[in-house]
This record gives C-alpha cells, sequence and structure tokens, in this order.
C-alpha cells in the first residue's frame, strides 16, 4: 500500500490484513512474525482473538486451525511472554461448550471486527476501547442457545445477578513474572439473560440465552 492509496481511502483501517504474521506453529518453528489477530481498538485496554488450539501454549491461535475454541479476551504482548488475565466466550447448542468447525479464510478478520460462522452459529464480534459486544445469531433449529464465560484455571472467580442479570469477577490466570500483590484482571457482563452454571469442562461457566448481548 503506498502514501497516496492511504489517503485517497476513507477506511484505511480496512488495508488491515490481521492475519500477517499469524502463521507461526509453535516455539520450534522458524517465526514469521508471531502476532496475533488482535481485534481491538487503538491503545484498546483488552485484546480480543479467536483461540483456535488452547493446549498449544502461547501460540494458541493458527490461521490453518479448523475449530473455535472460543473469543479470548488476551493481554498477550509475545508467545516468550505469555499471556495473563485472560478468559473465554463460547458460543454453543449442546450443554457444554465444545470446540466449533470454522475456517479463517471465510471469516472477516478486521481491527474493528471478527465475523464468523460456527456450525450454524453466526457470531460477530465488536470491540470496544475497554470492552467488546456480542451478537450471537442460533439457528431457527436450535432448540437452545447458550454463551458461556470461561475463566481458565484454578485462579479466579464470578459472582452472580440474578436481579440486574449481571456477572462480574476477576481471572488471576498468568504465565509468571506478575507481582506477589496482583489479583488479577477484574470484568463486567450483561446479557440478555444470563443463568448461573458451574460447568464440568470449566472452573466457572454463566451462560446467556436469547442473544445479541
Amino acid at each position: 500500500m503506498t502514501a497516496s492509496e492511504a489517503a485517497s481511502t476513507d477506511r484505511p483501517e480496512d488495508w488491515v490484513h490481521l492475519l500477517t504474521g499469524t502463521g507461526t506453529r509453535d516455539g520450534g518453528s522458524i517465526s514469521n512474525g508471531n502476532t496475533l489477530p488482535q481485534i481491538k481498538m487503538p491503545w484498546g485496554f483488552n485484546d480480543w482473538v479467536p483461540q483456535t488450539d488452547g493446549g498449544n501454549g502461547a501460540w494458541w491461535f493458527h490461521p490453518s486451525d479448523e475449530f473455535f475454541q472460543g473469543m479470548r479476551c488476551t493481554h498477550q504482548p509475545s508467545p516468550w511472554i505469555g499471556d495473563y488475565g485472560h478468559f473465554l466466550l463460547q458460543p454453543h447448542m449442546d450443554f457444554d461448550p465444545k470446540d466449533l468447525k470454522y475456517a479463517s479464510e471465510s471469516s472477516v478478520f478486521r481491527p474493528y471486527l471478527f465475523n464468523t460462522t460456527l456450525e450454524g452459529i453466526g457470531f460477530e464480534f465488536v470491540p470496544t476501547s475497554h470492552a467488546a459486544m456480542v451478537q450471537v445469531t442460533f439457528p431457527t433449529s436450535a432448540k437452545v442457545g447458550h454463551v458461556s464465560l470461561s475463566i481458565p484455571g484454578a485462579s479466579g472467580d464470578l459472582s452472580f445477578d440474578e436481579k440486574d442479570n449481571t456477572i462480574r469477577g476477576h481471572t488471576g490466570d498468568n504465565s509468571g513474572g506478575v507481582p506477589d500483590n496482583w489479583v488479577g484482571m477484574f470484568f463486567f457482563s450483561e446479557g440478555s439473560q444470563w443463568q448461573q452454571r458451574r460447568g464440568r469442562r470449566r472452573r466457572h461457566e454463566r451462560e446467556a440465552r436469547n442473544p445479541p448481548l
């Protein structure tokens, strides 16, 4: 892209190719950037990235992976440093979340938008300066739709306010190097209809029915 091209467009952010540099498989591979396709506002408080392989350490996204494990709120500056204060948002139609088939080439990756289809579930994600807005569209054949908020590991907590239909909590998960008095990242979420449930696959989960959130 030339300077004249950038100056002639009303949407320069659409020239950003978020998947560039994201193809490094792991720490033993030759790096082509070691970057993440971060969905975020400029100088945003949080980064948001689709997680496609949570079992691969700090290299938990790869564009050739075929499964979506959730939208990850991340603060990972580098895979060599690792993530901290992160959690997942996962749409699902079964009782428990599961990996959902998806393809990066048929998904929309923009700095201001992630849009994909997950086995019939429409998933649209837009970042804000400190949070995000999510719209989930379940197929008409679905008996029920869920969106679960999952905290990794054993560090963190959630509370559910049924009256206000909100959840709040914190995640203290980290990769080391944090101060001794570091508690974690606090968050607050409001949905159309949150329901409390302790999940079998995650330490804590909350479900939302009837999205958008």
